[in-house]
């Protein structure tokens, strides 16, 4: 930029010296063509701007369908989360009532074994007087024949 001003203020002053109108016309075609590059650039930086603006558009909308996509699948996670819950939840329910029937069949077996306990008490009771009986008789007899003799 400063070699361009140099060659201006040179052409310049030479146009102003000499009144040449070479270097008028030279000084002249100069400035429009710095201030045709300076438009040309402006209208090159404003098409970038615009661009640029549109690329943030885009990145910002594929920012936010992006975040749409995580939250959408944060939720399919959250209700699968749910749904899973459910399923183990019933689970345990199942799990919980095998668990009953298995003790009331528990219950029942030990019922079970404790009339099988009493009876076996009862036989055991029947089966001692039963020999004590029979022992006495046999005592009585023997002391009979001893006695009857």
């Amino acid at each position: 930029m400063s070699a361009v001003a140099e060659v201006l203020e040179d052409e310049l002053t030479e146009a102003i010296e000499k009144k040449d109108k070479k270097s008028i016309r030279h000084f002249v075609t100069l400035i429009v063509e710095n201030f045709e590059d300076k438009k040309e650039a402006e209208k090159r930086n404003s098409e970038i701007m615009l661009k640029l603006n549109e690329i943030e558009i885009t990145v910002k909308e594929g920012f936010k369908s992006i975040d749409k996509r995580f939250e959408e699948m944060g939720n399919r996670f959250v209700d699968m989360q749910k749904y899973m819950d459910k399923r183990f939840e019933d689970m345990n329910k199942r799990f919980e009532d095998m668990n009953k029937r298995f003790e009331d069949t528990n219950k029942r077996f030990e019922d079970m074994n404790k009339r099988f306990e009493d009876m076996n008490k009862r036989f055991t009771m029947m089966f001692t007087f039963l020999t004590i009986g029979f022992a006495s008789i046999t005592f009585l007899i023997t002391i009979f024949k001893f006695i009857v003799k």
